[in-house]
């Protein structure tokens, strides 16, 4: 038998615009310049409520995650807070070959 359940904050790397959002705020929430958001989407003007955009990569690595990877290892080993890699990568969790994105310590 399967069960619903409730998907993970941003499993796919994109973001539903709110009304009132801002390039700049969208930008410093994700971590990226706005430059980065601009080309990532090739926006011309930031797009209207209900939009979506696509994520750029953070300044910072990409990472390969292993078998033997956890969550709070990869935090630990790279000097990140649980808070902020959750934020950066749009999921609470880790799997084996998922490529993950290591914001910049605090």
């Amino acid at each position: 038998m399967y069960t619903l359940t409730d998907e993970p904050a941003n499993p796919l790397g994109l973001y539903c615009v709110k009304a009132g959002d801002t390039l700049a705020a969208f930008a410093e929430a994700a971590g990226v310049t706005p430059a980065a958001v601009i080309a990532e989407n090739a926006l011309r003007a930031f797009p209207p409520a209900g939009a979506l955009l696509c994520l750029p990569p953070a300044a910072g690595a990409v990472y390969t995650v292993r078998a033997e990877d956890t969550l709070s290892s990869l935090c630990r080993r790279f000097g990140v807070r649980e808070e902020d890699f959750v934020r950066q990568n749009g999921c609470a969790y880790v799997w084996p070959t998922q490529r993950v994105r290591l914001p910049r310590p605090r």
